[in-house]
């Protein structure tokens, strides 16, 4: 299973779960936001995890609750 369809299972499970001490209107749900990156052989990991962060603030800034992919 690519890593893109492993991550959307993760918030779907993540969005369906029910976290009673987080009773509390202002949360009515739990939700995600990933950020992914593949490493490219020969690369820093910095480089790649940088990359990682920067998919992370993307799907964080285009609504949350979502995958993004660099």
């Amino acid at each position: 299973m690519p890593p893109s369809q492993v991550a959307e299972r993760i918030r779907q499970e993540i969005a369906q779960l029910h976290l009673g001490f987080l009773d509390s209107s202002a949360l009515p749900h739990t939700t995600v936001s990933i950020g992914l990156s593949t490493h490219v052989p020969g690369e820093m990991y910095s480089a790649t995890l940088d990359r990682a962060d920067s998919a992370l603030r993307n799907a964080k800034s285009a609504g949350r609750n979502r995958i993004e992919v660099s």
